[in-house]
């Protein structure tokens, strides 16, 4: 015998938090400009900081 069982989540809510991309406008859409020179730019930051370490 074959059963299916059906559940239902009543008034059911997500609990986790979405937190809005800091590179994205008002609409949500990405500035990937300034998202790449932020990258561009963390890149450089952790190469100076290995020099000054090594």
């Amino acid at each position: 015998m074959d059963e299916t069982v059906f559940c239902e989540f009543q008034g059911f809510e997500p609990k986790a938090e979405v937190h809005p991309d800091p590179f994205a406008d008002e609409d949500g859409y990405v500035d990937y400009e300034a998202l790449d020179m932020e990258l561009d730019q963390r890149e450089q930051d952790n190469e100076f900081l290995l020099e000054a370490l090594g």
